[in-house]
């Protein structure tokens, strides 16, 4: 007969006490108990007044997983930040961040942690920090703001990292400065910010602050290729300023709000070995599929989008998408009422503007580098497209041979073919309520002049 064995009943308490917590049942009531918090908490704050949030919070936060009872209000960014490497993981981290944030008390001090960080970029970075810009502007039932505060963590060693928090990222956007950690010369760090939350007619004035924004970004650019003893040539200004000004007439025209809510961003760190020129264009409003669906039957251009779509359908990509590749070919869009009109080229023009700078430029200081790749991307919606030089654009002839438009397929065979699905891509979970533009150039070639480097 068996000895009672107290170090048994223990291992048995183990067991059982694990059990438990990987239940099923428990998960529910903890899911219960959770969502009545959640509910509760959100009664508590008014976010009618940020579009950003709003609409993001509606559009995702349901789609969280529970959030810890530990460490609740730690947020561990991933190891891969990167929104050309990890785009549905980058909005699935500023959703648990917004609705910490939101559901908590007033007054928690949340910390956002960028050790584990290793890849990132300019967009990821300022949506983190736009999205907590906006939250420490909320304010609770009673009009008091909600007493919103973070703190972050850096990695160590990795100034790259660092310096495009302070300069671009959370830091710049709540005004923090950040404390320890290896700084950078900041007259080689390039910076741009601009911004319009304001209602503008289309009157002189609204089309003069386009045309400032457009040259000052011109400037940016300017500045940041002359640390590399290069300036920027006439002919790709002058594409870049109207491409920009397009783009931004759309943004304002499509958001479906009342104002315009736009954000522009450049940065440019010519401190270190791998330089990367990047920007980012954010729109908050509707997007692309949004605009184009709510478009009236028989609308000239909403037609020509539904043929496409009608042309892929049942094919893997979803409708969303189709509208999305289709709405980026010349000629394409919703201001658009005949075959007369010209509008719907500034996207495509824009991207291979910034290809051909990047050709020019390792032509110039990398012509051995086979490797070097520009990165663009535009999310809108639940539609993620990248760029990356593998595909290019067509320029076909109108029917009556009277003009041209310019086509972008995304695969080798034109229109008629299906788009790439590693190039157009649906998220499974997130989306954005509007659309980002998003490039990155590598210049990581040399910055001695050229005549020196000639006479070597």
């Amino acid at each position: 007969m068996k000895k009672f064995s107290a170090i048994n009943e223990v291992h048995r308490y183990k067991r059982l006490k694990k059990h438990i917590k990987k239940s099923k049942s428990r998960k529910k009531r903890l899911r219960k108990v959770g969502n009545i918090k959640r509910a509760k908490r959100l009664r508590q704050v008014d976010i009618s007044d940020s579009e950003l949030l709003r609409k993001f919070y509606d559009g995702n936060v349901h789609r969280s997983k529970i959030l810890p009872f530990s460490n609740a209000n730690i947020i561990k960014l991933p190891k891969n930040f990167s929104l050309y490497d990890n785009t549905e993981k980058v909005f699935e981290t500023l959703d648990k961040f917004t609705s910490l944030a939101l559901l908590a008390s007033s007054g928690t001090k949340f910390e956002v942690n960028h050790k584990s960080v290793r890849k990132t970029c300019l967009t990821s970075e300022f949506l983190l920090g736009l999205f907590a810009k906006e939250i420490s502007l909320i304010k609770d039932c009673g009009g008091q703001l909600i007493d919103f505060k973070c703190k972050g963590v850096l990695p160590n060693k990795r100034v790259l990292i660092n310096d495009i928090v302070s300069e671009v990222g959370i830091a710049s956007e709540l005004d923090a400065k950040v404390v320890g950690g290896v700084s950078s010369d900041t007259s080689k760090i390039h910076v741009f910010k601009d911004s319009c939350k304001l209602v503008e007619s289309a009157t002189a004035d609204a089309t003069d602050h386009k045309n400032k924004v457009a040259n000052r970004f011109i400037e940016h650019i300017s500045e940041a290729l002359a640390d590399h003893r290069l300036c920027l040539n006439d002919d790709a200004s002058d594409m870049m300023k109207g491409c920009l000004g397009e783009i931004i007439d759309n943004i304002e025209e499509h958001s479906g709000l009342t104002a315009p809510n736009w954000y522009i961003r450049g940065y440019v760190n010519n401190n270190h070995k791998n330089k990367m020129l990047e920007f980012t264009v954010v729109n908050i409003g509707k997007s692309i599929f949004d605009t184009f669906n709510d478009l009236p039957d028989g609308n000239y251009s909403k037609e020509i989008v539904r043929e496409y779509c009608d042309l892929h359908h049942g094919k893997g990509i979803s409708k969303e998408a189709l509208t999305t590749v289709a709405s980026l070919q010349g000629s394409i869009s919703s201001k658009n009422f005949s075959d007369k009109d010209t509008r719907g080229h500034g996207t495509i023009k824009l991207i291979e503007t910034f290809e051909e700078i990047h050709r020019d430029y390792l032509a110039l200081r990398c012509p051995t580098d086979k490797n070097s790749l520009s990165n663009m991307l535009l999310v809108s919606g639940s539609t993620v497209i990248k760029f990356d030089g593998t595909y290019k654009s067509e320029t076909l002839l109108d029917k009556n041979g009277d003009g041209e438009r310019v086509i972008f397929p995304f695969n080798n065979e034109g229109l008629r073919g299906l788009p790439d699905s590693d190039y157009v891509i649906t998220m499974n979970k997130m989306r954005f309520p509007g659309t980002i533009i998003s490039i990155q150039i590598p210049l990581s070639g040399s910055t001695v002049p050229i005549k020196d480097c000639n006479n070597e």
